[in-house]
């Protein structure tokens, strides 16, 4: 027997651990595999009857779940655990799902979770369930041709007299019967001419004038309406390349062909959104870790770090924010920032103002910030860690999310109010959201009405009804989030993942997740093009940009 050869593999197996190495670790540990099937088969358990069932300490029991939990292939809330869709999937392909004990009522579990989404069924689905979808896809098609019939065929048997008329002579028709002198008579002048019926010709006036306003309805009733249509959703493309520093931040131009990326050695590049070619680069006093630019783009607003004087342990609380005109990059307005952590910032779509959080777990500050000067408005404390901010479309209403507290804060942001608060020396926010794990990023939707929460650690995005403050949907991703953000229409929203190298596209009309992208090694940071064709992703770890463009 001859030996067999082995064949180089198609992939590169060390890129594919690394993106998948939770998935794969879990698949190689049968200790781990058993939990997932128990836990499956069980409908979720909680974590110490698990750790007695299994008779180990739950220090052991932890280092097994770990993967598990990083992989995205179990969830926990509070002390129960449950498998989720993509553990249940990998289960059902190696051949250990079993059917689910009947469940009982789950304690933490999410409000208003959507329906898992369809199993795609494997070769070994029995064969009375292909008969009945066998079955069920033969009578849709019988419906089709039954509709399209009823549309096409019925019509001629109920006027087998009607006549044939182009779309020329119909469009005449209607256009003399919108421009025919209502008369003081109650019962019209005009009778249909018995030529009208029969005649084909377009070029005679009185032929459509006299021609009565139902046989054009009759025409439109003759088309069918309805179309058989299959939708493709394609995947969006990523490309990256390396910069001489390391991105930190980035933001576009208000016309889309500009990108400025900031580095973390105070530099700051700015490039062709098209081509990716290097148009510009400056050095900025010190390194930006947020940006924003003004309405019309002849302002850039950044925000930066605190310096680190002396020992680590001793922080200044100098950092600073300040505007440059693009330019020539001059710094035109200035002020300090006394932030422990690193700032967030919004800028208000009329430009007016610039909000600014201090995500820090000891510091808890939002700073109003009036753009023309940068002078201070309100220096307020929120919530603990207040992560990335939103405003609606108004100005009227600032979500900033509180990661330590589990709430989402809601301020009054009306120029009215907001001299209120600045007179009196507060800002407290109107409405706290509460919402169970740790909200540090938040994204508002196109027409306001519903509220995007990334977690820092929980694997999953809620969608928040902003008027019931409920929230109506859970979306599963497979990590943490770091930082989100909408696409100008309002049709896609994009979340960095916190620990992999993956960003989550989201399909907002459904809430479905669309694809999980691969980019760089640790995404920070992310801007969307004004025109919603690309993205460009901050990659600190390999120092690189990733553009994902879509179709």
């Amino acid at each position: 027997m001859s030996a067999r050869v082995l064949q180089p593999s198609d992939y590169n197996l060390l890129e594919l651990y690394r993106a998948h190495r939770a998935e794969i670790d879990v698949l190689t540990d049968q200790t781990a595999l058993f939990i997932l099937a128990f836990t499956n088969t069980m409908n979720g358990v909680q974590i110490d009857e698990l750790a007695g069932d299994l008779g180990i300490s739950m220090a052991s029991l932890q280092t097994r779940l770990d993967p598990l939990l990083r992989g995205a292939l179990m969830r926990q809330h509070g002390e129960r655990l449950a498998v989720t869709v993509l553990g249940k999937r990998i289960l059902e392909e190696i051949g250990f799902l079993t059917p689910p004990i009947p469940p009982t009522d789950t304690p933490g579990e999410p409000p208003n979770k959507p329906p898992a989404p369809p199993t795609i069924l494997s070769p070994g689905t029995p064969n009375w369930l292909w008969g009945i979808i066998a079955f069920l896809g033969t009578a849709a098609v019988v419906l089709v041709v039954v509709a399209i019939g009823v549309l096409v065929i019925l019509p001629n048997v109920i006027n087998p007299a009607a006549p044939t008329i182009t779309p020329l002579i119909a469009t005449t028709v209607a256009k003399a019967t919108h421009t025919l002198t209502p008369t003081p008579s109650a019962t019209p002048t005009i009778t249909p001419s018995p030529t009208a019926t029969t005649s084909s010709t377009p070029t005679t006036t009185s032929t459509a004038t006299s021609t009565p306003t139902s046989t054009a309805t009759r025409t439109l009733t003759r088309t069918p309406t309805w179309t058989p249509t299959r939708s493709v959703t394609i995947p969006p493309s990523v490309k990256s390349f390396k910069i001489d520093g390391t991105p930190v931040a980035i933001a576009f131009h208000p016309d889309g062909k500009q990108v400025f990326v900031s580095a973390s050695d105070s530099s700051l590049y700015v490039f062709d959104s098209e081509s990716q070619k290097l148009l510009r680069k400056a050095d900025l006093p010190e390194p930006a870790v947020a940006m924003a630019l003004s309405p019309k783009g002849e302002r850039l607003y950044v925000a930066t770090l605190p310096l680190i004087i002396g020992t680590v342990a001793r922080i200044s609380q100098h950092g600073s924010a300040f505007a440059l005109e693009t330019n020539k990059f001059d710094i035109v307005a200035k002020t300090s920032l006394q932030f422990l952590g690193i700032p967030r910032m919004t800028l208000a779509p009329d430009g007016r103002l610039l909000y600014l959080t201090d995500y820090s777990a000891s510091s808890s500050i939002v700073l109003i910030l009036e753009t023309d000067k940068l002078e201070p408005i309100i220096r307020a404390q929120d919530g603990k860690q207040p992560g990335q901010t939103d405003l609606n479309a108004q100005s009227t209403l600032l979500f900033v999310p509180a990661q330590a507290d589990s709430q989402i804060n809601v301020y009054d942001t009306r120029p009215e109010r907001l001299s209120v608060n600045a007179a009196a020396g507060v800002f407290d926010p109107t409405v706290k959201i509460p919402i169970k794990g740790d909200p540090n990023a938040v994204n508002l939707s196109a027409d306001g009405s519903r509220l995007y929460v990334g977690f820092a650690d929980t694997s999953q995005i809620a969608v928040v009804d902003v008027k019931s403050t409920k929230v109506l949907q859970i979306i599963e991703v497979k990590s943490g989030v770091r930082m989100m953000a909408m696409t100008p229409d309002g049709s896609r929203l994009i979340a960095l993942s916190a620990t992999t190298n993956f960003a989550y596209v989201i399909n907002t009309a459904t809430n479905r997740l669309l694809f999980d992208l691969n980019v760089g090694d640790q995404p920070v940071y992310i801007a969307v093009s004004p025109n919603n064709h690309n993205a460009w992703v901050a990659n600190y770890a390999d120092g690189t940009i990733s553009v994902i463009s879509f179709p």
